[in-house]
């Protein structure tokens, strides 16, 4: 996925994308989807809340998607003498590296002519039935709870087998000592679709949250566009802060997200986060260290059936604001000495968890978020991710 400023101006209905490679031209797919200035993807099913808001010529708002696998051979003047293009108004050479690696390389045409809409892709949302279903895995949106984790399946041995069970969320307001402190949960809300779009790469919904008690003084918005790919999908959270949580609100104040297992299989965890602590919140402010200096986070698990792999995503801007989150592992949760210090601990459950703390962010728009990358073998683990892609971008 990315950003592409050589393309602005370009209709997003006019780009072809084409392989090179065993010494051939191949035509590969090319996904553009937009977004408006308020940051929204623009969405065609559903309600029409986002969708005619954008003008549909690629700006720096939209973002273009291809997929690794699709990447060819380096080419130059001689190879493309063998593409017959008619008369494409412009081309471009993409490539796609990491440090010290090439990954590969793609041409990007503007037709002349309106390129046609592909059938199915690879990811398909099916509104009827609230599911989301592509080769590797299925995902079931929940009836009034669209924005917490679904039911999520993964194929073994010919048969979809569930990996998640349950999720609960939980926000939590630690205020100076004229205020009470208070938490929401999932049951302080309800969220459900209002849009979608389906696309050849990825599919996008839309999920609305509300909340069912008004916060007249501590009052924020949540939004979450879920991105659905063949092999992984991220669950975004974006809050908006109508108020300053740095001048109001105490350490300990956060964001935690927890997960449990559908199957009693013997999960093996690693991951680069710290244990949540059985420290006070007040106690840890000493460590000057940011979440922007242990990027990425992450999690992996493994059994005998699924494997997984968990990013926790952190708004760049919080990332340089709030300390590392802490990983909540399934003993944490009923340990009193973590209760005591963490009390909203007794409110909830799961086998694997995560806090952010938050209460050093300005007003504003934050994104948080989950990753999750799905192996459908134990053997085979989920794909590789990266996190240091580049794309470089020359007019032919």
């Amino acid at each position: 996925m990315t950003q592409v400023r050589e393309l602005y101006g370009v209709p997003i209905d006019r780009v072809l994308a084409y392989q090179w490679r065993a010494s051939k031209w191949t035509a590969v797919t090319i996904q553009i989807d937009e977004r408006n200035r308020r940051g929204d993807y623009v969405l065609d099913g559903g309600q029409p809340f986002t969708k005619g808001t954008d003008d549909g010529q690629l700006d720096e708002n939209d973002e273009v998607v291809v997929r690794v696998q699709d990447l060819g051979d380096n080419f130059g003047d001689a190879q493309l003498k063998r593409l017959n293009l008619g008369a494409p108004s412009r081309r471009w050479k993409l490539a796609v590296s990491r440090p010290k690696q090439t990954l590969g390389y793609l041409l990007i045409v503007e037709s002349i002519v309106r390129v046609a809409q592909a059938g199915r892709g690879a990811v398909f949302f099916d509104a009827a039935t609230k599911q989301l279903e592509t080769l590797r895995y299925q995902y079931r949106f929940r009836s009034e709870q669209a924005a917490l984790l679904g039911d999520v399946r993964v194929q073994h041995e010919g048969k979809w087998r569930s990996v998640f069970a349950s999720s609960e969320f939980q926000l939590i307001m630690r205020l100076p000592w004229w205020l009470p402190n208070f938490s929401l949960t999932q049951d302080n809300f309800t969220s459900e679709i209002e849009s979608w779009q389906n696309g050849p790469i990825r599919s996008i919904v839309a999920v609305g949250v509300k909340f069912r008690k008004f916060l007249a003084l501590f009052n924020f918005h949540m939004f979450s566009e879920l991105v659905f790919y063949e092999s992984n999908f991220q669950i975004p959270t974006v809050i908006e802060f109508k108020f300053d949580p740095s001048r109001y609100l105490k350490p300990g104040s956060g964001l935690a997200y927890t997960i449990r297992f559908a199957n009693d299989d013997d999960w093996a965890i690693q991951t680069n986060l710290v244990d949540l602590p059985t420290k006070e919140p007040e106690s840890l402010t000493a460590n000057d260290k940011t979440a922007a200096d242990v990027l990425p986070l992450h999690a992996r698990g493994k059994s005998r059936y699924e494997s997984f792999l968990v990013r926790v995503r952190v708004d760049p801007d919080a990332a340089r604001q709030v300390p590392p989150p802490y990983v909540i592992r399934g003993p944490i949760f009923g340990d009193q000495e973590h209760r005591k210090a963490w009390p909203w601990l007794a409110e909830m459950s799961g086998d694997l968890g995560i806090f952010i703390d938050f209460s050093s962010v300005r007003q504003g728009s934050y994104d948080f978020g989950l990753d999750l990358f799905l192996g459908s073998k134990a053997d085979e683990g989920p794909p590789e991710v990266y996190d240091d892609m580049r794309t470089e971008w020359h007019l032919l």
